[in-house]
This record gives structure tokens, C-alpha cells and sequence, in this order.
């Protein structure tokens, strides 16, 4: 590529640096440290981190804004944790696709994924039928928030833009159309061990799926939500690993950052909410691993699964990046997950590339890449000839459960390898059975398992 000095722009890194999330750009010594350990560009060589921000840094405004690479990043947080300077590229790459967003270049996938927020206040939209299905399943309908939604986030289209164990539970998008058997075990798990889980129907999307878009929107959403459990004095538990960081992240935003709060709560007033930070925000895994604790949680089990052998799937968003979580466990060797599998009573079983990306974020973008990800994990795990894959979160799922057969008809390999959620394995454990723990939902069947 020739570079011409009189087509540079001299400022965009400036710009970036005064988008919200693009700050501490200029500090990149171009180590490539962010190159080295992500996980897309093993799979895509389109993709490369380092480059992306020497040209920014050099000024190549135009060549950034109109790629199609700014969207390749799956928002692992890895660059960003790993990062000897402390540049924030994960937040660098939303700047960026912001400003390409407002001049008019947005990705198809993340324009459809912003009409359906806008459309339904979720991705899913979720109608009659879907809670007549809930209700027979046990769960409590789901209620829409579309025109509090609207107020609260740009349309891309337009070219711009409480105390002990008590939570109300935080479902987002996926979960009350694509993992009801993740919601229904979580339910049943809760009960049995004293978690009040307290149900508030204005509750709609993060805000994760409009944040390539418009972050600022995404950061509206998040505290339209945080307001909701704010009201009702309560602490939100989530199941979705992208949810809790993004409600997390704006959590912590707003109670740093009194200009971005005044901001926020200035459109808030449209929907008649206002937002007064100090809403903790938790995954039910953490929960369940800080609030009961691992001796609780042994002492609660009544099935023998010692013969049994699992590999936990951790994801991106339930560790890093690792600021916002105040030091719960460590994104690089983690084991809260292992040990809760332990204290249910089966085997952990370590496995290359355990910290990898499911490439769920890359699944509208570039489905062969984000297909060729998950079956990286997917070789790995069963080459241990374990009896499963734990997950918690529903669309880490949909990558190596839903698309388990379609990656085994695209590349010819047979894996057959069953994805339970977490508090599955443990109502296993605690002597549930299978049918009140959502395992007729299962795509891949566990038959051996149950």
C-alpha cells in the first residue's frame, strides 16, 4: 500500500481519543502484544490489531472508516487486559466503528441488530406465543419496553446519533427465546440455596448489540436498565457473560464519571427514569461462588458425579477486562468455574486454548470465522474424551451447541459433544431432575450423562 502524506489526516487519532471509549491511543509502542494473543487473528489474517492502530496513528482516516476489518473484533477483552501500555483497544475498536457509523458505514449485521432493538427493546423479539411457552415451563412472562428502547438509543440507520441474596434477575436478549433451559436450571438451582430472585418486567437489552454502533446509546441503555433495578432497591444478577460486562462497565462509568451520568440521565427523563449510581451488578456464577460459597454449595449435593469429567468454557466478558471486576478471579489462569465444577462433585479437566473466544460476536459479520473459532475449542476439548462442555453464557451456547452440527457438516469431523450450563450440572448434583433443570431443550442430548 502507498501512503501519501497529503492524504493523511493528522488528527484522527485525536478524534478517537475524545470518542468515550477511545482513550490512551497515542501510548501504543506497537509491541504487538494485542496481535500476539488474538484469538481472531489466528483464524483471520484480515485481522490484526497492531496495524489497525498504526493507522490510526498515522492518520489513514479513510482506509480505517471504510473497512470491513474495524468489525472483525469479537470484543474479547484479551488486547485489551493484556496490554503493557494500558491502550484500551477494545474500547479504541468501538470508537472506531462509531465514528465510521456517523459518516455512514455500518456493517449489515450490527444495522439489523440495531432495527431489532428498535423494533422489539430485545434481539428476539418476544410475542404471545413465547410466553404461553414460558408459562408452561414454569418461567414468568417477559414484558416488552420498545418505546422506552427507542428514547434511549440512536438509530444507526439514520447515520448517527440491595442486600443479602436478593436480585432481580437479568435475562437479556438470547435467554427467554434461545436458553430457557440456562434460565429454568438457574431458577431451580436458586431456590434451592436461598437466592431470592425477584422478577422486574421493564428490563430489556444491555445495550451490547448497539454499542459498534453507537456507544453512547449502548451506555443509555445499560443505565436505563441499571435505573429499573434502582428503583426497586435492588442488585442485578446476571446470566449473560456480555451482559454483566456491559452493565458492569456502564455501572462503574457512571459512578466515576458525574459528567457522563448528568448526560445519561438527561435522556433518561424522557422514559421518566433517573439513574443514582450504586446498582452491583453480578453473573449468577459469582453469586453462587461469593455469596453461597463453595462448602455450601458441597454440602448441598446428593448425586455422586465423581466418575464424571467436564471442561469449562469461561468466555470473554465473565473476567476480563479485569478492572471492572475489582479482582474477582484472574482472566489469564482462572478457576471459579473449575472449582465450582469440582464442588459439584465432577472432574475439571484442563484443555488447550481453555481462555478463547467462542466467536459469537463474529457469527453476523464473518460466519466462517466465527465457525472455525468455535471448532478450534471444540477439537480441543474433545480431544480429552470429556463427558461435556460447561458454559454460562447462552451465546457462548449457540456457538458450540446450536452450531455444533452445522460446523460438523462444514468441515466433516463428528464431535457429539454435550454443552450444559453450569447450574444444570449442579441441579444434577443437588438431585433435580432432568426435566425441571431444562435438559428436553438441549440441542446436543447428554443421554449418558442422565
Amino acid at each position: 500500500m502507498t501512503i501519501r502524506t497529503r492524504d493523511l489526516d493528522p488528527n484522527f487519532w485525536r478524534e478517537v481519543a475524545a470518542e468515550m471509549e477511545g482513550e490512551a491511543i497515542s501510548r501504543c509502542f506497537a509491541c504487538g502484544t494485542c496481535t500476539a494473543g488474538c484469538p481472531v487473528r489466528e483464524i483471520e489474517s484480515r485481522y490484526n490489531p497492531r496495524r489497525i492502530i498504526r493507522m490510526v496513528l498515522l492518520g489513514m482516516r479513510e482506509e480505517v472508516l471504510n473497512s470491513d476489518f474495524i468489525w472483525l473484533c469479537s470484543t474479547c477483552y484479551t488486547c485489551y487486559d493484556r496490554c503493557p501500555q494500558g491502550v484500551r483497544l477494545t474500547d479504541v475498536m468501538t470508537a472506531l466503528k462509531n465514528i465510521a457509523v456517523r459518516e455512514g458505514h455500518v456493517h449489515p449485521s450490527f444495522r439489523e441488530q440495531a432495527r431489532l432493538v428498535l423494533a422489539h427493546g430485545r434481539l428476539y423479539e418476544v410475542e404471545d406465543f413465547d410466553n404461553r411457552k414460558r408459562e408452561k415451563m414454569g418461567l414468568p412472562p417477559v414484558r416488552k419496553a420498545i418505546e422506552e428502547v427507542r428514547e434511549v438509543v440512536d438509530d444507526p440507520r439514520a447515520g448517527g446519533g440491595g442486600g443479602g441474596m436478593r436480585y432481580a434477575p437479568f435475562l437479556g436478549c438470547t435467554i427467554p427465546v434461545r436458553g430457557q433451559n440456562y434460565e429454568i436450571a438457574a431458577r431451580a438451582v436458586a431456590g434451592r440455596l436461598g437466592i431470592e430472585f425477584v422478577d422486574l418486567e421493564p428490563f430489556s437489552c444491555c445495550g451490547y448489540p448497539v454499542k459498534s454502533t453507537s456507544a453512547e446509546s449502548a451506555l443509555g441503555m445499560a443505565a436505563r436498565n441499571l435505573a429499573v433495578a434502582a428503583g426497586e432497591g435492588l442488585d442485578i444478577c446476571t446470566l449473560c457473560s456480555a451482559c454483566t460486562g456491559v452493565l458492569t462497565e456502564a455501572a462503574r462509568e457512571l459512578e466515576r464519571h458525574p459528567e457522563a451520568l448528568e448526560r445519561v440521565n438527561e435522556r433518561l427523563k424522557e422514559v421518566d427514569r433517573e439513574y443514582r449510581p450504586g446498582v452491583r451488578v453480578r453473573h449468577f456464577s459469582r453469586v453462587l461462588y461469593e455469596d453461597v460459597g463453595l462448602e455450601a454449595i458441597r454440602e448441598g449435593v446428593i448425586r455422586d458425579l465423581g466418575t464424571l469429567r467436564f471442561s469449562v468454557h469461561y468466555g470473554c466478558h465473565y473476567l476480563r477486562p479485569r478492572e471492572i471486576y475489582d479482582g474477582f478471579d484472574d482472566p489469564e489462569t482462572p478457576r471459579t468455574l473449575d472449582e465450582l465444577v469440582e464442588a459439584a462433585g465432577a472432574t475439571a479437566v484442563d484443555y488447550e486454548g481453555k481462555l478463547d473466544c467462542c466467536g459469537g460476536a463474529l457469527l453476523g459479520v464473518e460466519e466462517e470465522v466465527a465457525l472455525r473459532m468455535a471448532k478450534a475449542k471444540l477439537d480441543h476439548v474433545t480431544a480429552n474424551e470429556v463427558d461435556g462442555l460447561i458454559t454460562i453464557c447462552p451465546f457462548c451456547t449457540v456457538m458450540y451447541e446450536d452450531n455444533q452440527r452445522k460446523i460438523e457438516q462444514a468441515f466433516e469431523v463428528e464431535y457429539g459433544l454435550p454443552v450444559l450450563y453450569y447450574p444444570q450440572l449442579l441441579g444434577l448434583a443437588y438431585g433435580i431432575g432432568p426435566k425441571e433443570l431444562g435438559f428436553r431443550l438441549n440441542k446436543v442430548r447428554p443421554k449418558a450423562l442422565l
